[in-house]
């Protein structure tokens, strides 16, 4: 067992770093004929940079973590940690919190040097980055607490009180709590982003925001504008939430005169309301459901192995060292999921990015796609294997070419 899950979580460290090598290859590449204009010579070259420099730093940080996270496996490290916070309390739940949260703490100090050098070195160096220290600190506290401490740590938590309570039916409630995550996640996805949300101003816009509601035949009447400018100059919009939770949220950023013009906002509003009336996020779901019975049938076996505990330095079952390992089984298994979902993802944006066109017409929708492409510096030759298993948007240019066939 011990030779299965340290050959399976390299084999997946090998797989990452062979697809962000991939897609730093692809960077600079010959822009395709409906692309051209969107960069001169001198600014596609900058942008190549950016997205070789960015793509260097995130492989290095994968390449940390990865070793780091092995050599925790090799040391065994988890039943180090274990059985030395058991010196001073017999409570199972502050000996899983302890041996865990150390580990996803030491793992996350990595990774939050590596994101404030990509925030305030990478970001910084192209003009992208708008966060102070303040900011950046601020919001990686909030992803740390949400994500780690309340997400999985509180999830292992629930999970250990289930199992005693319930024994293997353990399995079938967590099925359900999965479901049930998914769709908080999604209702109430405003309270769970980062940055600060006002009302839109009273005023012409918001009118033709609001003729743009009417006409798609999509009453919302919550119409929200995020602080992103905090953070990064790049744009960005949703339709968030479902139900009487939904609402328009667009990014200050679309706000900039000199960048953007209102045709710009309606189009990306437009788009997002494409995504909400095509009930995109609930037909990403039976997919979703689909991978968490496997994630369930896989955990009744691997979190309830004796084997992987003891393989590891444990002297008997560790079920919350058996849900750590179950993660590392379940990567393969996602990216198999991943092939699919993107798939998916893929048709659902050509549908969007044809409502979009039938709202505010093709030349606009055109227009904003590569006003966004070009201040995104959005990568417009991405490798084929990159597209299919890792980026969840098809390349600009078959959006554009759909747009352009689109009715």
């Amino acid at each position: 067992m011990w030779t299965t899950v340290i050959l399976l979580f390299s084999a997946m460290a090998i797989y990452e770093f062979v697809v962000r090598f991939l897609a730093y290859k692809s960077q600079g590449l010959p822009v395709p004929a409906n692309l051209r204009g969107i960069y001169d010579s001198e600014t596609y070259s900058k942008r190549s940079a950016y997205g070789k420099e960015k793509l260097r730093l995130i492989t290095i940080e994968h390449v940390c973590v990865s070793l780091v996270t092995l050599a925790f496996l090799l040391s065994n490290i988890h039943s180090v940690l274990f059985y030395h916070i058991g010196q001073f309390t017999s409570n199972m739940y502050l000996q899983a919190l302890f041996m865990l949260g150390v580990v996803i703490l030491i793992s996350q100090v990595i990774k939050t040097v590596f994101a404030a050098a990509q925030t305030f070195k990478v970001e910084a160096k192209y003009g992208f980055n708008k966060s102070s220290a303040r900011t950046f600190v601020s919001d990686r506290i909030r992803e740390f607490l949400i994500m780690h401490v309340g997400l999985f740590l509180g999830m292992v938590t629930l999970f250990l009180f289930l199992h005693n309570l319930l024994g293997d039916a353990v399995f079938v409630a967590f099925f359900f709590i999965f479901v049930l995550l998914e769709i908080v996640l999604r209702a109430f996805t405003v309270f769970f982003m980062g940055g600060k949300h006002k009302p839109l101003e009273d005023g012409p816009f918001k009118e033709k925001v609001k003729a743009l509601l009417v006409k798609a035949e999509y009453p919302v009447d919550r119409i929200f504008v995020s602080d992103d400018s905090k953070r990064t100059s790049k744009p960005n919009a949703g339709c968030i939430g479902f139900g009487k939770s939904r609402a328009v949220l667009v990014g200050d950023n679309f706000f900039d005169s000199e960048r953007y013009g209102e045709d710009d906002v309606l189009s990306a509003i437009a788009h997002e309301i494409g995504h909400a009336k095509g009930y995109h996020v609930l037909w990403s779901i039976p997919l979703r459901l689909v991978m968490w019975v496997v994630l369930v049938v896989m955990a009744y076996f691997v979190v309830n192995s004796g084997a992987v505990s003891t393989a590891f330095g444990f002297a008997e079952l560790n079920i919350a060292f058996g849900v750590y390992v179950l993660l590392i089984f379940f990567k393969p298994v996602w990216l198999l999921f991943d092939i699919p979902m993107n798939a998916q993802s893929h048709a659902h944006e050509f549908a969007a990015d044809s409502f979009e066109a039938r709202m505010v017409g093709k030349r606009a929708a055109i227009s904003s796609k590569k006003k966004g492409a070009r201040d995104n510096f959005e990568n417009l030759t991405p490798h084929p294997f990159v597209a299919l298993v890792i980026n969840t948007h098809p390349s600009l240019a078959r959006r554009i070419a759909n747009i352009e066939r689109s009715v």
